[in-house]
This record gives structure tokens, sequence and C-alpha cells, in this order.
């Protein structure tokens, strides 16, 4: 990019900028270079990537916020400084934009616009966890911050089982014990997973175990600093024998003639979740068939 000390270049353009995860020395000498060019830098969080321009010795640049909550505004502001030829970097507290953070909506405005976009890599804990993991030996499927909700992880793992694939994610430190306690409903508590913690940084950790074993880890029940979680697609793999244990306990209720067809119906509601009515009135039809 050829361009004149206030950012003003022949081509205006949008630079999307990877920067550390953790590890300062992980920013790359293309991407020091963008930032020291560009007109203006719009980033998530001001106050830590003036904190990484000081680190870069890049001063007196101009900082604009651009997060999900300013992000109308701000993709006006960027349009804007696009329009008087001023190129502009977006980056994130942390690794890649538009990846798990804000910046896919800002890409579309400026492509629809008429403008260049352009990729300046860095790390990103994703793949960064995958390596580290060592137990991904085929596709995988990225899940950006996992969510406790049981139909979500259904869908997640459901899809990845489908295509042999392993599971990533990220885990906020309140969702840890939510989230790996959803997975150990679904695929049992027997499954194996990897936790990579504080990725790049001076107490980096790797904890694999089953996830039982990873709900009463210390750095679990204790959550502190960033943590990505790994699943092998051999784990997802033990929801298909949960599944099946769980048809033949549902199988033995419905057969078991020592039990009110009452008590039946709230032991199996109990077990799968459905309403009790339900399964009541089902069970009312299987009074005279064989099972």
């Amino acid at each position: 990019m050829k361009s004149s000390s206030n950012g003003v270049s022949d081509e205006a353009m949008l630079y999307l900028v990877g920067t550390p995860i953790g590890n300062l020395e992980d920013i790359t000498r293309r991407a020091t270079r963008v930032l020291g060019e560009v007109a203006i830098i719009y980033a998530e969080d001001t106050r830590k990537s003036r904190m990484l321009l000081s680190h870069l010795e890049i001063f007196n640049k101009v900082v604009s916020r651009y997060s999900e909550h300013t992000h109308f505004k701000s993709t006006q502001d960027v349009l804007a400084q696009l329009g008087l030829g001023r190129s502009v970097a977006l980056v994130t507290d942390a690794g890649m934009p538009s990846v798990s953070d804000p910046g896919s909506h800002l890409v579309r405005a400026v492509v629809a616009a008429g403008y260049r976009v352009v990729v300046v890599p860095g790390p990103t804990a994703e793949s960064a966890a995958v390596a580290l993991s060592g137990v991904v030996e085929g596709p995988y499927l990225f899940m950006g911050f996992m969510r406790s909700n049981r139909s979500w992880l259904e869908g997640y793992v459901s899809a990845a089982a489908g295509v042999n694939a392993a599971l990533v994610g990220y885990l906020a430190p309140h969702d840890i014990s939510k989230v790996l306690g959803g997975l150990a409903e679904l695929l049992g508590f027997d499954a194996s997973a990897v936790i990579c913690r504080e990725i790049t940084k001076i107490y980096e950790d790797r904890m694999e175990g089953t996830l039982a074993e990873l709900l009463g880890h210390p750095r679990v029940e204790v959550p502190k600093g960033e943590y990505v979680l790994v699943v092998p697609a051999s784990s997802l793999h033990a929801a298909e024998a949960v599944d099946d244990s769980l048809f033949k306990q549902v199988v033995a209720l419905c057969a078991d003639s020592s039990a009110t067809r009452s008590e039946r119906a709230k032991r199996i509601a109990a077990l799968t979740g459905l309403p009790r009515s339900d399964v009541y009135e089902a069970l009312g039809g299987l009074t005279s068939r064989p099972l």
C-alpha cells in the first residue's frame, strides 16, 4: 500500500488485521506496517488497541471504536473515510476480526459500496487449540462461543457426528460447567475432550480427560482466562450409544407390567424430557400391542 503520512492512498481499502491472542510477539511485520500506515484504526476495545500500538511504537494514531453495539454508526464512518481516499484497519481485542468477533457486517457494507477488503492474517485461538489438542485428525466444526442450551448443543453434535468431524468452540468462564454438563448428558460422562487454556500466554495449559474428569478439574471449577474446548469425532459417536441405551430403557418401562400406567409415564417423562401427559396418552395406545 502506497500512502502518505495521513493514510491517503491511491486505492482506499479496508484492512482486516489479525492481532495477538496473548503473546505480543505474535504480531506480524505486515500487520505492524499496515497499522502504522492506515489513516484510522477501528477497534473493539480502543484501550487495548492503544496498548498494542504503544508496544509497536506506533504513536499519534487515530483509534475509533467498532463493536457490535456501535457497528451501524461506525460502518457509516468507515465508508466516509474510504470515500475520502483514506484506508482504514479493523482490529478486535485479540485474533481475527469477523471470527467470533465483530466485523462481518462491515465487510459486507464495504464490499457492497465497491471498496476493496484485504485480510492481514494473524493467530486465532480456534486453530491454535486444534493443533495443541492433538485429537483432530480430519475435519472439525467450529461453534464460536458455545452455549449451554441443550437443543443448541444437540444440533452441533448431530451435525458434526454426521460428517465424522470434531467439535471446537470457545468457552466463556461463567458457562464452562454448564456446557460440559450439557455435553455429558448428550455424550456420556466417559466421553473424552481437551480444553486448551490461555493459549500463547505464560500460563498456557492443556487439559485432557473424560467430561467427568474435566468437570472436576480445579481450572474448571474455578475458571480464569480464555478457554477453547475440543471434542474429538470419536467422542461424538458416544451419543449413538446413549440414545440406544435410552431407547432400551423406555422399551423396558413400557413393558413393565408391575408398574401402573401413571408410574410408567412419570418415569419415561423423567428420562426423555417429554411432557408426562403426552407419554401417558401414548402409553394408552400401547396396552394392546406387543412390544
